[in-house]
């Protein structure tokens, strides 16, 4: 028994989030928003995330390229002010 139970997601990003959610939904984790929500605040977090960054001299790429350490500081910022 693998304990994985694979989601086709059809290489489409917001039918991930989609999938994503329902399974950690399945596991028991209950009281998760929505996949639309969580959708619509990735798209939010990464508008500004871009905009901020235009802000400071970052080009496009170089947001792209963010080091893991310094995009989660960045989410969980986001998260604290938009919440």
């Amino acid at each position: 028994m693998s304990f994985a139970d694979c989601k086709s997601h059809k290489n489409d990003s917001e039918e991930l989030v989609y999938e994503v959610r329902n399974w950690f939904s399945e596991c028991g984790n209950n009281g998760i928003a929505s996949a639309s929500s969580i959708w619509d605040d990735y798209n939010y977090f990464y508008t500004d995330l871009y905009e901020q960054g235009i802000d400071k001299g970052f080009k496009p790429k170089d947001v792209d390229r963010l080091p893991i350490g310094e995009f989660i500081t960045k989410i969980k910022s986001w998260n604290s002010e938009n919440r």
